[in-house]
C-alpha cells in the first residue's frame, strides 16, 4: 500500500470543489425558490439556512462516501485513492465525520494542517492524524490475462479481494518500517 502524496489529494480535493460547488448551486437555487415560495422573503433567513444546508450536505457528502465500500469521494475515486484506518480498513461513519470536521482544524491554522500530508512520513494530514486515518493509492493492477474461474466473482468480492491486497502490501510496508526503526 502506498500513500497518496499531496499533489493527488489537492487535485480530489479540486474536483471535490467543483463537485461540491455545482451540486451545492442547484440545491440552492431550488432551496431558494421554495423558501420564497413559501413566503419567507428575507434574505438573511434564507442566507443562514442555506449556511446551515450547506454545512449538513458537505458533511454527509464526505462523511458517508469516504465510509462506502469505494472509501472515497468522487474526487479521490478519480484519482484512484481511498481513505483508510491506520490498519488499511475501511472507516466507519463516525471516523469519517470526525476527519471531516477535523478539517476545519486544518484549515483554521492558515491551510498548515493541510500542507502536513507533503511532509509527514505517512502522507498524513492534520486532520488524518487527528481521525487516525490514511488516504492510500488504490491497488491498481493491469489485467493482461484473466482466468475465467473468475467470471462468477461479485463486484462487491472483488472489492474485497482489493482491499486484502491493500491489507497485505500495507502489513508489509508497516513490517519494513519497523525493520528500519531498528
Amino acid at each position: 500500500m502506498s500513500y497518496a502524496g499531496f499533489w493527488k489529494r489537492f487535485a480530489a480535493a479540486f474536483i471535490d470543489g467543483i463537485i461540491t460547488m455545482i451540486g451545492g448551486g442547484v440545491i440552492g437555487v431550488i432551496f431558494g425558490i421554495i423558501m420564497v415560495a413559501g413566503g419567507t422573503d428575507d434574505p438573511d433567513v434564507i442566507e443562514g439556512l442555506a449556511n446551515v444546508l450547506g454545512i449538513f450536505l458537505g458533511w454527509l457528502y464526505y462523511s458517508v462516501m469516504e465510509s462506502s465500500p469505494t472509501q472515497g469521494t468522487l474526487g479521490k475515486m478519480a484519482l484512484g485513492i481511498k481513505v483508510t484506518d491506520l490498519e488499511g480498513n475501511r472507516v466507519e461513519f463516525g471516523k469519517a465525520t470526525g476527519r471531516h470536521f477535523g478539517k476545519l482544524v486544518s484549515g483554521i491554522l492558515l491551510g498548515l494542517g493541510f500542507v502536513m500530508a507533503a511532509f509527514t512520513q505517512k502522507k498524513q494530514a492534520l486532520h488524518d492524524m487527528m481521525a487516525n486515518t490514511l488516504v492510500v493509492n488504490r491497488n491498481v493492477d493491469v489485467v493482461v490475462w484473466q482466468d475465467s474461474t473468475n467470471d462468477n466473482i461479485s463486484p462487491q468480492q472483488q472489492i474485497r479481494n482489493e482491499d486484502e491486497a491493500d491489507r497485505n502490501r500495507f502489513d508489509q510496508i508497516r513490517n519494513e518500517d519497523e525493520e528500519h526503526r531498528k
